[in-house]
């Protein structure tokens, strides 16, 4: 399609000399691009989900696969320090374990496990309906 674009607007002598500079990707490195567009897409919106994010904090929310979701922020002290804070909740199907910055697993209980299922629910919800244009319900 660029190609075709090129000729249109240069003229085809003069693209055909700058096709040598237009980029192709392989149907692989395509579909990589899409699935991460669509995962930045994704986690943008799972981001909002976990409440407002503090001023020159970036965070992200999102389901890596069927049993990998990540939550991830990143920030800068007032020293200008960089900071990050990566936590995996890995789903088993008899528990849920969170690991924080690679740590060790620890099992998901109580009031925080009630807070990640009304994550999830809303993160499908939501992602269902401005991704997908779908609806779900919980």
């Amino acid at each position: 399609m660029l190609r075709k674009t090129l000729d249109i607007i240069l003229g085809k002598d003069l693209a055909q000399k700058v096709y040598g500079t237009v980029p192709t990707f392989t149907a692989n490195q395509q579909y990589n691009r899409l699935e991460r567009q669509l995962i930045d897409h994704e986690a943008a919106i799972g981001a909002r989900i976990l409440g407002p994010t503090p001023a020159g904090r970036q965070r992200q929310f999102f389901c890596m696969d069927s049993h990998t979701w990540i939550w991830h922020e990143t920030w800068r002290d007032e020293k200008g320090k960089a900071h990050a804070q990566h936590v995996q909740y890995d789903v088993r199907h008899d528990s849920i374990l969170k690991r924080v910055n690679g740590g060790s697993p620890r099992r998901v209980t109580g009031q925080e496990l009630r807070n990640f299922d009304y994550a999830v629910s809303r993160y499908y919800q939501e992602v269902a309906s401005e991704v997908y244009g779908r609806t779900v319900t919980a």
